[in-house]
């Protein structure tokens, strides 16, 4: 009988980064003989986060003005993502910190990530991401699990360390979170590895992306999560070299001047934008990855925000010998696609190996 493994991760978000490394992640350990599900966790953080609000509860002023620009944009985005994880994720019941124990009757593995999973900025300290709730005979383990911003040196110090000491396989998505858990739990085991969107192959993506052109012309793909003025003047001097018509893949209630905002997109729709632009310019880490994904001509930009979550993008940068994609320096030279595709199939084998040390 097959082994049943139960992820841990953020999967009913509007955010298409957060979909798309669920959607990869039970994928890959599909592919490893188990049966696999995404945990349906309810955590009420995240919950209330992307929770659609009615009239009636907002609030005058700058609140209500961004409900009457932005609702019926996020109802559409709610209903494509929707539709995404109804047609291409396996879920399991729903569980909440109520009653997650009961969720080590149904599976033998769990895996926690990737994504932010321990960042409890976003989840408001729920140790259930840490996999607290599993029992002593059952298998722990993380893929990608990304720390976000931690002090393990806080109160919580000794919660984290023997926490974490009970995983069969620590698997961590940044190299300073590496070296932050090493140091916690004083191991050399810690495996530092891709996000599972970059362990699927261009084919393997193209298969669930319309194969029409989603635009007739050719164009620039704007995709931010961080505000970044010079990202948007440097893209705006290349649509006026190129004749490209600039896209903004627009997430905030606010229209940006210049650009043809897209409000209404789901993971499918923004597979399909990236898959199909000619240069792409982001601050986004899933920005990067898809940019790498579909070899295309990318630019990024850094948080210039005290208290950031640049590591994720500074590693995978560095990893793949792109620094030069940087908009601070912004290198007009072609990107050598077969060079970083070969450092990607490395690290792509070695990440596989830990795949499979987690179902093994």
């Amino acid at each position: 009988m097959k082994k049943k493994v139960g992820i841990l991760t953020f999967h009913n978000t509007r955010n298409a980064g957060a979909a798309l490394q669920s959607y990869a992640l039970e994928k890959i350990l599909s592919n490893q003989d188990v049966t696999v599900k995404v945990i349906n966790y309810q955590n009420e953080n995240i919950n209330s986060r992307y929770a659609i609000k009615k009239l009636s509860e907002i609030k005058q002023g700058k609140e209500l003005i961004k409900y009457i620009l932005s609702n019926k944009y996020v109802i559409k985005r709610q209903a494509l993502f929707s539709d995404f994880y109804n047609k291409h994720q396996n879920f399991s019941r729903v569980y909440t910190a109520e009653n997650i124990q009961e969720s080590n009757i149904e599976f033998d593995y769990f895996v926690t990530g990737s994504d932010q999973v321990w960042n409890f900025s976003h989840t408001n300290n729920d140790w259930n991401y840490v996999l607290d709730f599993v029992r002593d005979d059952k298998r722990k383990a993380s893929y990608a699990a990304s720390l976000g911003i931690i002090d393990f040196k806080s109160e919580d110090y000794l919660h984290w360390k023997k926490s974490l000491s009970s995983f069969t396989v620590l698997a961590i998505r940044e190299q300073d979170g590496v070296k932050a858990v090493k140091e916690l739990i004083n191991t050399s085991e810690v495996n530092h590895v891709l996000d599972p969107t970059l362990l699927l192959d261009l084919n393997a993506w193209n298969s669930i992306i319309p194969s029409n052109k989603i635009i007739d012309e050719k164009y620039i793909l704007i995709y931010t999560m961080a505000e970044s003025p010079e990202l948007f003047a440097k893209a705006e001097n290349l649509s006026r070299k190129t004749g490209f018509k600039l896209i903004y893949l627009n997430e905030s209630w606010k229209k940006k001047a210049k650009v043809s905002n897209v409000r209404e997109f789901g993971p499918i729709e923004f597979l399909h934008y990236f898959r199909d632009a000619e240069y792409i310019f982001t601050t986004s880490f899933h920005g990067v990855a898809f940019s790498i994904n579909f070899n295309k001509e990318f630019y990024f930009d850094l948080n210039k925000e005290k208290y950031n979550f640049n590591s994720r993008i500074e590693s995978l940068i560095d990893l793949l010998e792109l620094k030069n994609r940087n908009i601070a320096i912004y290198s007009s030279e072609r990107i050598d696609w077969k060079s970083v595709n070969s450092l990607i199939e490395i690290e792509r084998k070695s990440s596989l190996d830990v795949v499979k040390k987690i179902v093994d």
